[in-house]
């Protein structure tokens, strides 16, 4: 069950500290650019905040992920929240429209730290879980917490920002990235993978020994291309949503708050839905299913004839999208071996980022022009094509003996103990389906 993984005290630490430093980001998530705009006016200038925030994951993500590999990873997020906290004072010093620059720096500094965090993290948790019926439910509560993450921080900083200014706002930030570091320390300690080796070259090695275990694993491999069509086309909807709303339908900042909110809940019903169909089968059937729904709500709004069509195709979209986000993380959790997982997570970070940019970029291209419906619809269309090619790309050989019971809807509903790649939370499956600890040779 999704629940399973409530069970380890560890994983509890895990998510208190994500949920906590969640909430706390989520704050800033429209008082931000409302402050930058305020600032300067300039919807370029507001733009700009996408691009501080993304170009360390665009330059040195994947190295990042050397160094995650190197170090011990419950250390890395540790330092990281720690580090994120301290950096966010830059914020305060942002007065006066000659010190917008403050902002951007900030926010590179901040997405820095994440930058080792993001990594660390999707690599701990493998180790906490296992890599069977565990790990798929504790991505799906993760996934629960970003859905109350995003229906309740952007309302609730609203109303921060209106009592108590940006000030209160960043001090929130702060505090919760504080309490994350506190959480995350309550853990226990693992053993680190230490190297003597810090020279360039040997970083270089790890680097392309990181990449051939991406092209040379077939989940990995295809998933990496298909994540980041996905998320260029989702980049595009994302760019977009506000000048096709307004053009469309008119000035109704209000629809574009509801749509927010249904978003919130989609992936509030979608993530434990997420967690039960990836728990113990192929992820190229959830992955498929999940690109294909997003795929048709996303047609759907942007061809919808009004706004309440528009509202619900997004809240619905939010569903699909939260089994996508789920699959995507077991799989490639699943996909790497344990040493090396933090340059795999990294890289496919540095391509979501770069894909994001790509897609906020070719969308802004489209933000003035009469053929936004044609634009969005072609988006849609994207992540249409790419749900046709999950179930043929995305095979791994380990996953013929799990198809002969799970393709099935009855397959899909049962999830019984006893059935192939059921497990107890802390346990993983070996490729021959023996049992194994975390702290079992290979973690």
């Amino acid at each position: 069950m999704v629940l399973d993984a409530l069970r380890l005290p560890d994983f509890r630490f895990l998510l208190i500290g994500d949920l906590v430093s969640g909430l706390g980001s989520s704050l800033l998530v429209v008082a931000l650019p409302y402050r930058v705009f305020q600032l300067t006016g300039s919807p370029t200038a507001t733009g700009l905040a996408l691009a501080a925030e993304a170009l360390p994951a665009l330059l040195a993500g994947p190295v990042a992920g050397v160094f995650v590999d190197r170090w011990d990873r419950r250390r890395v997020l540790i330092a990281a929240n720690l580090a994120r906290g301290v950096v966010l004072a830059g914020f305060l010093l942002a007065d006066r429209p000659d010190r917008v620059g403050w902002v951007y720096a900030t926010l590179f500094a901040e997405s820095v730290g994440t930058m080792f965090f993001r990594p660390a993290a999707r690599a701990l948790r493998p180790a906490v879980l296992g890599t069977g019926p565990a790990l798929a439910g504790g991505n799906a509560l993760l996934g629960v917490t970003g859905g109350v993450v995003q229906l309740a921080g952007p309302p609730v900083g609203v109303l921060v920002l209106i009592g108590f200014g940006l000030p209160g706002l960043v001090f929130a930030d702060m505090a919760s990235y504080l309490v994350a570091a506190g959480a995350v320390a309550l853990t226990g300690r693992r053993p680190a993978t230490t190297r003597a080796d810090r020279t360039v070259a040997a970083v270089l090695v790890e680097l392309r020994d990181g990449l051939r275990v991406i092209t040379g694993r077939p989940v990995l491999r295809w998933l990496l291309p298909l994540c980041v069509a996905y998320f260029t086309a989702n980049g595009v909807f994302t760019a977009l949503l506000i000048p096709y709303m307004t053009t469309r339908f008119g000035d109704h900042p209000h629809a574009i708050g509801w749509q927010l909110s249904a978003l919130g809940a989609g992936f509030l019903v979608g993530a434990p839905l997420g967690g039960r169909l990836v728990r113990d089968r192929p992820a190229r059937w959830p992955l498929s299913g999940g690109l294909a729904g997003v795929g048709v709500c996303y047609a759907v709004l942007a061809n919808a004839p009004a706004i309440p069509v528009a509202i619900v195709a997004t809240g619905l979209a939010g569903l699909p999208g939260s089994v996508l986000l789920v699959t995507v993380e077991t799989a490639i959790q699943r996909g790497s071996p344990p040493e090396p997982l933090g340059r795999v997570g990294a890289a496919f970070y540095a391509a979501d980022a770069a894909a994001d940019v790509a897609g906020a970029l070719l969308g802004a291209g489209f933000a003035g022009s009469a053929r936004l419906p044609t634009v969005l619809t072609a988006g849609a269309a994207v992540i249409l094509v790419s749900a046709a090619v999950a179930p043929l790309a995305v095979r791994d050989p380990t996953d013929r003996h799990i198809d002969r019971w799970h393709c099935s809807v009855r397959g899909i509903l049962a999830g019984e103990a006893g059935k192939p790649g059921s497990e107890s939370p802390g346990q993983r499956a070996d490729v021959d389906r023996r049992w194994k600890s975390p702290e079992g040779p290979g973690i």
